[in-house]
């Protein structure tokens, strides 16, 4: 057992690569071996060793023999012209690979440029920082042929050219540093496309609402594009005054209304989005355990609309209806309490969102006295009208 301990280490100190000397760590001497292979019937491992002033790939093996001998086998195997072939396919396959890589690069590059004339864009020119070149490759809508493409250099002159001439004045400090290639560049480090939006002046039409389009592609070059925006501009604005204007309803409707509602017709669900008092809350309470509108409603209407007006109440606040309708519009119904029948009121207002859907507000208010009030005008006025005519009828 000493001669394996000793001539291990001599082999590992003369022969083994530096770095490969921490595989024998394991095996130094025997009883590490046998304390190591306790638990395996075997074990090999790659190395490397200097031989003739060239390295050579070897394999060690440690195979424990079968019964209780208190023995182990190691051999040591030369692989290198295993290696050697190993190495040369997967240099084979690299280079098949890097091929791969080169013709997916040009087949993007060309995605890229045809992505970016197809997209929405009437001007789109080309920009390679490397040479500072531009060059227009699509024109008013008409892609340009090869020799039809100008080219041109300083791309920071033409820049400021271009926002001296055709931005807009309040806007031009802001698209000129938008437009810097440091500021285009840090953005696309992080982002397939860098955009921004600014207003124009070059004709007598008024103020346009442009888009520029920065993105990347083959060899750090560069897509520039250019769309006027002004119709998206013109629908966020309208679908901001829309939103306004539908923010001020609910905002009303919580002012006067004691219960607030928000429903969504087209998932069948519902908010409490201002539940008031005790009768506020008898209202929620219908609607919180599972959110929906259409149980909730007919839960509400069992327990507090009489029996002869409630199949119209469910109607009147079906889905069906406001899913439908799509006009604002009001019912009173009747309430049933421990002192009585009361009257309510129920607003329903349409609030349109930006995707094109809408939500449904439903307000609920208290109007017995003034309905009570207008009754009781109502009775005076008829028997004023009766009285008058059997005076009339006297004469």
């Amino acid at each position: 057992m000493g001669n394996y301990d000793a001539n291990i280490r001599l082999y590992v100190e003369n022969e083994v690569l530096e770095e490969d000397k921490q595989l024998f760590d394991a095996i130094r001497s025997a009883a590490e071996v046998k304390r190591f292979l306790a638990d395996k019937q075997a074990y090999s491992f790659t190395y490397r060793v200097h031989r003739n002033d060239t390295v050579l790939y070897f394999e060690c093996q440690l195979v424990k023999p079968g019964g209780k001998r208190n023995e182990f086998v190691i051999a040591f195997k030369n692989i290198d012209e295993e290696k050697n072939r190993e190495f040369a396919q997967q240099r084979k396959i690299e280079s098949a690979l890097d091929e791969v890589r080169k013709i997916n690069r040009t087949l993007q590059y060309e995605m890229n440029i045809a992505g970016a004339l197809s997209k929405d864009y009437p001007n789109v020119v080309l920009l390679d920082p490397a040479n500072d070149t531009v060059i227009t490759i699509k024109r008013n809508g008409i892609i340009l042929k090869e020799d039809e493409r100008p080219v041109k250099y300083f791309y920071d002159k033409l820049c400021d050219r271009f926002i001296s001439k055709f931005v807009h004045t309040e806007d031009r400090e802001r698209v000129r540093t938008a437009f810097s290639m440091d500021s285009v560049l840090h953005a696309l480090e992080t982002d397939d496309e860098y955009m921004f939006s600014y207003r124009t002046i070059y004709d007598d039409t008024g103020i346009h609402n442009y888009q520029a389009s920065f993105f990347r592609i083959l060899n750090g070059e560069l897509i520039l594009g250019f769309r006027n925006i002004d119709a998206i501009v013109e629908e966020e604005r309208r679908n901001i005054r829309i939103m306004e204007t539908q923010s001020e309803i609910i905002e009303g409707l919580s002012s006067v209304y004691y219960s607030v509602l928000l429903v969504y017709p087209q998932a069948d669900k519902v908010e409490v989005y201002r539940a008031e008092n005790k009768d506020g809350r008898a209202i929620a309470e219908h609607f919180t355990k599972n959110g929906c509108w259409s149980e909730g409603i007919r839960s509400y209407a069992r327990e507090h609309v009489p029996e002869k007006s409630r199949s119209e109440f469910i109607e009147q606040l079906s889905l069906d209806r406001i899913r439908n309708f799509g006009e604002d519009y009001s019912l009173t119904y009747e309430k049933l309490t421990d002192d009585g029948i009361i009257y309510l009121q129920a607003r329903v207002a349409f609030v349109r969102e930006k995707n094109g859907g809408f939500v449904v507000v439903i307000g609920t208010r208290n109007v017995d006295d003034l309905i009570k009030k207008e009754r009781q005008q109502e009775t005076a006025l008829q028997a004023a009208c009766d009285a008058a005519e059997t005076a009339n009828r006297a004469k």
